[in-house]
């Protein structure tokens, strides 16, 4: 419930609410199949409204605190509560602010960050001057539960590594290692050592990707290579190695410059102005900078909600 405002504030929110029209709902969710009244129906009814009677509407920037839940499977939930103030005011008397809280889960980006702040905004302007959206349905209830329960990035499959980058790096210490192996036998020991890991790469990355197929390929080779070299004679010089990449001096600067980005928006600034210098380099070298960057930038996000928390 609204407390109550000054005179003022009031007499400027009523003469608002006699101009409103009912909003139409003209977009479509097409997942839950649904109509309802977009942010840009709100904004396009209010604003014209709010500038004749001179009535400002501020929406604050957004407070977040990280609060635990359980999950359908009973494991713990991150979830981000977003606290929006907004300020009304018109001839110089003002009343606010007053907070309205949004819930979404914390790992789904920017874009339902976003969504969230259009969602309170638009539903502090239907409460604030009582809109009405068409029939006793509540559509934009809908819309909220879409915001919270939004398809997000699969968990991280269970194994011996806790995250990606764990994961990343074990399979590439055990691809140096069996490169360096000479007989079967420790080969296919260390192999079934690290089944465990080489299965919970196939499940994060999937059994159809590229990543898989480049390990199943270096098993294959590295199997060929010791057997090759047990028709060797006992003295013969050892089997040389494939040569190890070297990346180029433009991917090395460029991986470094990401890494020495402290915030999010000088990251996304600096991917801006490397985006031309990132265009020159091949595939490979390309995928290994964005990957770089992804993950700096993941590091970085979860760094600025903790700190906001």
């Amino acid at each position: 419930m609204m407390p109550d405002f000054p005179e003022a504030v009031s007499n400027a929110i009523a003469a608002v609410m006699a101009d409103i029209p009912k909003l139409a709902r003209e977009e479509t969710n097409k997942h839950a199949n649904y109509k309802f009244a977009s942010i840009d129906d709100f904004l396009d009814a209010v604003r014209p409204l709010c500038a004749k009677h001179k009535l400002a509407i501020v929406q604050d920037e957004a407070s977040f605190t990280i609060v635990q839940t359980m999950d359908k499977y009973g494991k713990p939930s991150d979830w981000l509560q977003m606290g929006f103030a907004y300020t009304v005011a018109t001839a110089g008397v003002s009343w606010g602010p007053v907070m309205r809280s949004i819930m979404v889960r914390a790992d789904m980006g920017s874009q339902a960050f976003g969504a969230a702040q259009s969602y309170s905004l638009k539903q502090f302007m239907r409460s604030l001057f009582q809109i009405s959206t068409g029939d006793g349905e509540d559509a934009d209830s809908h819309e909220q539960s879409s915001i919270a329960s939004a398809p997000v990035k699969a968990a991280f499959p269970d194994g011996p590594h806790k995250n990606k980058t764990a994961l990343d790096t074990a399979i590439t210490a055990f691809c140096t290692h069996i490169a360096a192996l000479t007989n079967s036998d420790d080969l296919e020991s260390n192999i079934s050592e690290n089944t465990p890991t080489l299965a919970q790469y196939r499940a994060h990355y999937g059994r159809d990707s590229e990543h898989v197929a480049a390990i199943t390929k270096q098993l294959a080779d590295n199997r060929a290579r010791v057997a090759n070299r047990a028709e060797l004679p006992a003295d013969a010089d050892p089997v040389p190695l494939d040569p190890q990449h070297e990346w180029s001096e433009t991917t090395v600067r460029l991986v470094q410059q990401a890494q020495a980005c402290s915030s999010t928006n000088g990251l996304n600034a600096w991917k801006r102005e490397a985006k031309t210098m990132l265009d020159t380099l091949d595939a490979v070298e390309a995928a290994y900078v964005r990957g770089a960057v992804n993950d700096k930038a993941a590091a970085l996000k979860a760094a600025e909600i903790t700190a906001a928390g």
